[in-house]
């Protein structure tokens, strides 16, 4: 688990299951500030082999909803994919980095 976020988790009254994954209160509260925001891309970073430019780039112009539904290993709906892939696209990310 990334330093510190068992206390963002307490602060911000969000939930975290047995598998690590955060809800979307929880993350939209920690993509409202800036330490919390570089929490979640150096998570994303370290996991996923991207550059720190394509995390702050996904993180950027990725909906909260579906940065959630890619943190839950869940498929999103055919119109949110096809903007994930946009961005992906836009941001320089390979799709397979999400594939485990």
């Amino acid at each position: 688990m990334l330093c510190g976020l068992d206390d963002w988790i307490e602060e911000m009254g969000g939930t975290e299951d047995d598998d690590g994954v955060l809800d979307a209160k929880l993350l939209e509260a920690m993509l409202g500030t800036e330490a919390g925001r570089a929490m979640l891309i150096e998570g994303f970073v370290q996991d996923s082999g991207a550059t720190l430019e394509q995390g702050e780039c996904l993180f950027d112009n990725l909906d909260t909803e579906i940065l959630v539904l890619l943190g839950e290993e869940q498929q999103p709906a055919p119109e949110d994919a096809v903007s994930m892939l946009q961005v992906f696209d836009t941001c320089g990310l390979n799709g397979e980095l999400f594939i485990d």
